[in-house]
């Protein structure tokens, strides 16, 4: 919780709290005409009253002073100021300040048309200023995640969290969480990343900062051990789909179930193919070739880089993390991967290859990458997440869940993984479900087009209508 000192520092508007959390100008309200209100009345007036009215003060004072002054300024005569300042001695005030505009512009009702024009489109861009407004992570914050990620970071996420889109949100008790901005939504990839100890006054926190900034909070891909806290911090939660796990212990190529993947990795040793796994950091030469591949591969892909919760081909990136190159006979690399490490656990982040190249191509490469870890002592495989599968399916699965589902499977503009999840499934993975936490129902329809717009969504279908065309 918030303690006294910090509390201070919100109320009379810093614009960074000392964890370097950024609070946007149009919410340094108290600094101002209201600490005037209320030295000169010697009311106290409630913090977060004002913070909820912040947006229409502007509108609402200008509107009022323009009323006064339509009402107390035409009267031309002495005794009808007089009368006037008898009906509200409030009126006087205004009287007093704008008797100089009064003066200068003469018949002051003529011009409220453009003064209440002025009001209304000033409130609309304070409504709109947060949503505008896009601050942008520090040097100084960008090393205090990496710390924290370093200390604390248990799951193949807390590596993404430190791409250069994210921005930064720290907690009173060294927590820290990982967001981006979609519209309205702050859209956290997973978890907060801190002690555990800190876990719901973080979530308590964030959700108070975004009401702050008028942003709704949003957590993307939460695991199902930490529901209660969320549900106790007052959001809902529905399942989004799930992290196909590998047990590296018990995986081998032998039985009935391996089958295809066994085929498929002895079809590519015949054929003269071969696995190389280059430690960081890499040489020119390499970091030319991840190119070639990378170019051939988003050639036929829309030509653009998803992000958020996926890894870029960044040569500053691939060098903080080992890559997996597949080698086709003559030596041309055909397919590459990179490799996250987590405590006991890695997962694969990029994915790409060459189009035209053999089949079962990717499967050698993952059973390789599979091989080299369980020799490395990991105790599991993230192969990574499965969007919308198993999702809808249960007795108990809610509404929304099967509405989600029914959308997955029959529009044909919606990305369909249903490819990805059967080639997971090939690796006989444990399937862990992930959530998406959010406010309450009313907001599910902002949150759902604000992470369809951070995995830009929007995108594919515009492309895939205009392949129909």
């Amino acid at each position: 919780m918030l303690s006294p000192p910090q509390i201070e520092r919100r109320r009379y508007g810093i614009r960074h709290d000392k964890h370097g959390n950024h609070l946007p100008d149009q919410f340094l309200r108290n600094s101002d005409g209201i600490n005037i209100i209320k030295k000169a009345t010697g009311i106290r007036i409630k913090h977060e009253y004002w913070a909820k009215i912040s947006v229409i003060e502007p509108m609402t004072a200008t509107l009022w002073t323009n009323g006064c002054a339509n009402k107390g300024l035409t009267d031309r005569s002495i005794h009808g100021m007089q009368s006037w300042y008898e009906r509200s001695p409030e009126n006087y005030l205004a009287l007093v300040l704008f008797w100089p505009i009064n003066a200068c512009i003469g018949d002051y009702a003529d011009s409220s048309y453009v003064i209440d024009t002025v009001a209304v489109g000033f409130a609309l861009l304070m409504l709109i200023r947060t949503v505008l407004a896009r601050p942008s992570a520090t040097d100084e914050q960008r090393t205090h995640a990496w710390e924290i990620v370093q200390a604390y970071g248990c799951t193949p996420l807390a590596r993404f969290t430190l791409f250069e889109d994210k921005l930064y949100f720290f907690s009173t008790c060294g927590s820290m969480i990982a967001y981006i901005l979609k519209g309205r939504a702050a859209i956290t990839l997973g978890d907060p990343i801190g002690p555990s100890a800190d876990f719901f006054n973080c979530i308590v926190e964030f959700k108070e900062f975004c009401g702050r900034n008028n942003w709704l909070p949003v957590f993307y891909q939460v695991l199902p051990d930490n529901l209660k806290a969320y549900d106790m911090a007052g959001f809902d939660a529905i399942c989004i789909g799930h992290d196909a796990i590998v047990d590296l212990s018990t995986f081998t190529l032998a039985g009935r179930e391996s089958k295809n993947i066994r085929n498929s990795f002895h079809k590519m040793i015949r054929l003269g193919y071969k696995t190389q796994v280059c430690d960081p950091p890499h040489p020119p030469s390499l970091m030319h070739e991840l190119n070639q591949i990378s170019d051939e591969w988003l050639s036929i892909r829309g030509g653009f880089e998803i992000g958020f919760s996926l890894g870029q081909l960044d040569e500053k990136y691939l060098n903080t993390c080992p890559i997996i190159l597949v080698r086709d006979q003559d030596g041309r690399a055909e397919a590459l991967a990179n490799i996250i490490f987590q405590p006991n656990e890695a997962i694969i982040d990029l994915m790409r290859y060459r189009p035209g190249s053999k089949n079962g191509r990717m499967d050698y490469l993952f059973v390789s990458v599979l091989q080299w870890a369980k020799e490395r002592g990991l105790a599991t495989f993230n192969l990574g997440f499965s969007p919308f599968s198993g999702i809808g399916e249960e007795p108990h699965s809610s509404a929304i869940e099967r509405a989600l589902r029914f959308i997955h499977e029959h529009l044909a503009c919606f990305p369909n993984f249903k490819g990805l999840h059967f080639f997971k499934e090939k690796f006989n993975p444990i399937w862990s479900p992930r959530y998406l936490i959010y406010p309450g129902l009313t907001s599910l329809p902002i949150v759902a087009i604000s992470v369809m717009r951070a995995y830009k969504v929007n995108q594919l279908i515009s492309r895939y209508l205009l392949q129909r065309k």
